[in-house]
């Protein structure tokens, strides 16, 4: 999992931590995390392709299925995991 690129697409700050600290702990190499859609598109940009992006579908601002439909167009991500998390 060293050689893993995965990207962390969620707007609530906890659910991002604690995704991030599990892949961590999982042994993935390289994580990147987002706060929403267009940042996410920015990383891609500036980073290149990810094996996975575990996708938060409900944000502000861009929401994941905007993000996944400019993301698409560019390629570079090889598998999505679709989440909702609704926090109370």
């Amino acid at each position: 999992m060293k050689n893993m690129s995965i990207l962390v697409l969620e707007d609530e700050p906890f659910q991002r931590l604690v995704a991030g600290t599990v892949l961590r702990k999982l042994g993935v190499g390289r994580i990147r995390e987002a706060a929403e859609g267009a940042e996410a598109l920015r990383i891609l940009e500036t980073f290149g392709d990810v094996d996975i992006v575990l996708c938060d579908l409900r944000m502000a601002g861009m929401d994941g299925l905007t993000f996944l439909r400019h993301a698409s167009h560019a390629g570079g991500i090889r598998s999505v995991i679709l989440s909702r998390a609704t926090v109370h």
